[in-house]
């Protein structure tokens, strides 16, 4: 059991869950229903919450931070507007989300999801605030990393794969901006909207059709549209291992075409490369196996995160010790926790949420999402604290969820 604080500025620290329902979900569980009492219309869904402000906006909602005042830890929510997401064809992509974190959760190296629902407009997650920032933020900080500090972050990536894998999840977008960190630097991963389901953990696997991902991490076999499965993470994570040393993707263009010609026919040569010749025999050679383009060869395709963990480039990492948040990052967090109290950032939060729910979807009102629990938006325009007064609660659900990607925060990547 191990410190995995959800916020900074004065927040208590708490005990991270190991495989029991989060004892903060009491603070966001179903308030408002006792003993079959339905409790008023207006009722808080949230009660006692400030906001704090905006951590994200995005093509399908924002990402609000609040403090909840009685143990004032700090959460993440994000509202997403169903308008948008059945414009842009997601409502299924939020189920699958639900789904990955149900089976999957929890972890100590995945966001952590406090509750799910939706109303006839949104659907809105509680999440776990992670004030360090992400491994963009990471390398915009401190540069490209030196090899023992990237082989810190790659191990705990290579676990948080490996559980996601072990429920037969792909989880399809490993890139930097989905890589968050707590306030001790350890990782979280997030966004598993692109998520899909393989049928089987063979590396010839082709039961996932559909093209999806960040281009420069994509994986041969996706742009072949013949079909894929698990092993497409594992090279999405070869790339992002050379992204952390060498900072920028190993195979880039400004020109898709010329992109994926490149990710499917260039051959790398880390010794002739300026920014990766300097590297260990080891780390070169964990990254030229994850980057196989033959998915029979490729690092992983037989023993999955074992086979990963196993590599020789690993050696000196405790996976018991690191899997219990043991071992110390190697890197402070890039980014520290908003001040508390800021006028200007609650405001902006607070124009940014009315006009969020103060829009009504075009769709029908029957449409659902499913597992989220459904309720009733009847009180938009009363709310005392954070806004959330939906006059009714949900039940329980699963603990984990994502945040946002790259056009959330419209950051470039343009080197580091």
């Amino acid at each position: 059991m191990f410190n995995c604080c959800l916020g900074g500025g004065g927040a208590q620290e708490k005990e991270r869950p190991q495989g029991t329902p989060s004892e903060l979900h009491k603070n966001f569980s179903d308030k408002t229903i006792l003993d079959g009492f339905v409790a008023p219309p207006g009722t808080p869904m949230l009660p006692g919450c400030d906001l704090e402000g905006v951590l994200g906006k995005g093509t399908f909602g924002s990402v609000m931070l609040v403090r909840e005042r009685s143990t004032q830890e700090r959460f993440a929510v994000k509202i997403m507007n169903k308008e948008h997401l059945l414009r842009e064809n997601q409502l299924e992509n939020i189920t699958v989300e639900r789904q990955v974190l149900r089976n999957a959760g929890p972890h100590p190296f995945i966001v952590e999801c406090h509750s799910g629902f939706q109303t006839e407009d949104v659907v809105v997650l509680v999440l776990e605030y992670l004030s360090g920032g992400d491994m963009f933020d990471l390398l915009a900080k401190n540069g490209t990393l030196q090899e023992e500090e990237a082989k810190f972050y790659l191990a705990e990536l290579a676990v948080a794969i490996g559980e996601l894998h072990r429920f037969k999840f792909v989880w399809r977008d490993v890139k930097l901006e989905n890589i968050l960190m707590d306030e001790f630097g350890h990782i979280r991963i997030t966004d598993f909207g692109l998520a899909g389901r393989y049928a089987s953990g063979q590396a010839t696997d082709t039961s996932i059709k559909d093209i999806s991902g960040t281009a420069v991490y994509q994986a041969p076999e996706i742009l072949s549209r013949k079909g894929h499965g698990r092993i497409v993470d594992w090279w999405a994570l070869g790339i992002l291992a050379y992204i952390l040393v060498a900072g920028r993707p190993p195979f880039r263009s400004d020109d898709y075409t010329e992109l994926f010609n490149k990710i499917e026919k260039e051959e790398l040569d880390l010794d002739k490369d300026d920014r990766t010749k300097i590297l260990s025999d080891e780390m070169k050679n964990f990254i030229n196996g994850l980057l196989v383009k033959d998915v029979n060869k490729r690092l992983g395709s037989q023993g999955d995160a074992e086979e990963v963990k196993g590599h020789p480039f690993f050696k000196g990492i405790s996976w018991e010790e690191l899997e219990k948040m043991e071992m110390p990052a190697p890197l402070e967090p890039p980014l520290q926790p908003p001040v508390k109290g800021d006028t200007v950032q609650k405001a902006e939060a607070e124009q940014w949420l009315r006009e969020v729910m103060g829009k009504k979807g075009k769709h029908p009102k029957a449409v659902q999402v499913a597992d989220y629990k459904n309720i009733r938006n009847e009180y938009k325009n009363r709310r005392n604290s954070i806004g959330l007064d939906f006059g009714n609660t949900h039940s329980e659900q699963s603990r984990k969820t994502w945040t946002g990607t790259t056009d959330d925060f419209g950051r470039l990547a343009t080197g580091f």
